[in-house]
């Protein structure tokens, strides 16, 4: 059985309030109303388009969750193969774009000085060896959130016996240099669970009581305990829980700049410098920000959370879209590239229904700009 909704975002009806009405002023901005909109009546072509979305989605096994929401408004809400709105998932490495947030929001409480710091004297211990690496001595706080700390990769076929290790700090910085720090991109979770031993390390609490007091409490999202190493340190970067309600949130905060219900979560430049591209993948292609992905969908850009198996958040800012979607971990079906199958829903899809209104949109608020 499948959970839909439609719904019509109504920024023509604001629009019309604010050019027409007296006295009438737009929302403040920032503020974002989590409320869920009772569904209303679409254009018939753009109904058209997401109802044929829907059905497109809901064949993709294994897919389970697709939110869409323009100006803060869902307009396309499904759930497939037993999904629910509120069912937490694993968001796999989508968590490190979580991370990113903590680590902006870090820097703007001064707990952390700079991303050109030195990540070594966070872990005094293990540089004071007299045979480390003398290049790991200049690895940066920033090589880490863009993944180019020139270690060796302990994702993929490392994965396994990094979470095996005893000590996955010492596992991680252990790792041979492979790349100049600083220099090519390196996808490593290891590389990211540095960040969250530094963020403990730095604001004097764990990452996850870091995470739920300063982002997810004011989010109003339940942010429940995720897998620890044997020291104790939170997972940074994997395996962190949250619903498909819970991410769109997520993307709306970056959607809006940092803000939420009139109060600022996160600094806005920071927002700025994380979902700029500072290097790019060699096997996807994607541009890289710090722990954020950067790629252009129809023309427009897109900043996205990327989890394995499709968890993803998708932020296209031009067009004031977000979306969300979720996949099974379970009996996924062999052969099937379901990271290009998103992007297409996403890019041949959703954004055949969405373009053509903001464009209209555009072009009427130009004419009624030239008759007033």
């Amino acid at each position: 059985m499948r959970h839909r909704r439609h719904g019509w975002h109504g920024w023509l009806l604001v629009l019309l309030l604010v050019l027409l009405v007296p006295g009438t002023r737009a929302a403040e901005p920032g503020v974002f109303d989590p409320a869920w909109h009772p569904p209303m009546r679409l254009p018939s072509l753009a109904a058209d388009v997401l109802a044929r979305v829907e059905a497109q989605a809901a064949d993709l096994d294994p897919l389970n969750s697709l939110l869409v929401a323009h100006r803060g408004t869902v307009v396309l809400e499904a759930y497939y193969r037993g999904m629910t709105p509120h069912t937490q998932v694993n968001i796999k490495s989508a968590s490190k774009s979580i991370l990113s947030a903590l680590v902006g929001i870090a820097l703007a409480e001064g707990y952390l000085d700079s991303l050109r710091q030195p990540i070594a004297p966070f872990f005094p211990a293990y540089f004071e060896q007299e045979d480390v690496d003398p290049r790991k001595r200049t690895i940066t706080l920033e090589d880490l959130l863009t993944m180019r700390s020139g270690l060796e990769t302990t994702s993929f076929q490392n994965y396994g016996a990094w979470v095996s290790s005893r000590d996955w700090v010492r596992d991680a910085l252990d790792r041979p240099v492979v790349e100049a720090p600083g220099g090519r991109m390196i996808y490593s979770t290891g590389t990211s669970h540095l960040v969250s031993v530094i963020l403990t390390k730095a604001t004097g609490m764990s990452t996850l009581a870091f995470a739920r007091t300063r982002l997810m409490d004011p989010l109003g999202i339940d942010l429940r305990r995720w897998d620890r190493d044997p020291q104790g340190y939170f997972l940074g970067g994997n395996n962190m829980a949250l619903s498909p309600r819970e991410l769109l949130r997520i993307g709306e905060l970056y959607r809006r700049g940092g803000w939420y219900e009139g109060r600022r979560i996160i600094p806005e430049a920071w927002i700025r410098a994380s979902t700029t591209p500072r290097t790019r993948s060699r096997y996807s292609g994607n541009q890289y920000g710090y722990f954020w992905w950067i790629r252009r969908f129809g023309g427009y850009e897109s900043w996205f959370a990327w989890g394995y198996g499709g968890q993803y958040v998708f932020v296209l800012p031009a067009l004031d879209l977000v979306v969300v979607c979720t996949a099974s971990l379970n009996d996924r079906p062999r052969g099937v590239n379901h990271n290009r199958r998103i992007y297409d829903l996403l890019e041949r899809g959703l954004l055949a229904a969405v373009t053509p209104a903001v464009e209209a949109e555009r072009r009427w608020a130009e004419r009624a700009g030239r008759r007033r």
